[in-house]
């Protein structure tokens, strides 16, 4: 939490391959109406595109389903480098329920990990 009710948001990810460079991106959020949708800035910039939507989260955290008002793009966030294949088979599957095009989510592959293509 930050001041003002505000939450602290870190993205970050190895570019290339899973042992490149840490690219790190850091901003903060803040809740709207209604909490599964945040207004995110990075860098002080808040773009219409910055409209982070919670469509998919575990009971437990461990995973997170993150898109926007128009359905893309779609981030498949886990809290470890490997989830499982039954957490990603129904995350896909709830997805599609839901009209997001799945084709175009590419798994970002990390060390460890065992999928390499969309769960049928």
């Amino acid at each position: 939490m930050l001041e003002n009710k505000k939450v602290q948001v870190v993205n970050s990810c190895r570019k290339v391959t899973p042992e490149g460079e840490l690219s790190v991106a850091n901003g903060s959020a803040e809740t709207t109406n209604n909490p599964a949708k945040l207004n995110v800035s990075f860098g002080g910039f808040n773009l219409p595109f910055s409209n982070y939507w919670v469509v998919d989260l575990a009971d437990d955290y461990r995973y997170a389903v993150i898109s926007t008002p128009f359905r893309t793009p779609v981030w498949i966030l886990s809290r470890t480098p490997d989830i499982a294949q039954a957490d990603l088979d129904g995350i896909y599957a709830r997805l599609k329920d839901h009209s997001f095009w799945t084709s175009r989510i590419t798994p970002t592959q990390q060390a460890g990990c065992s999928y390499t293509d969309e769960p049928q």
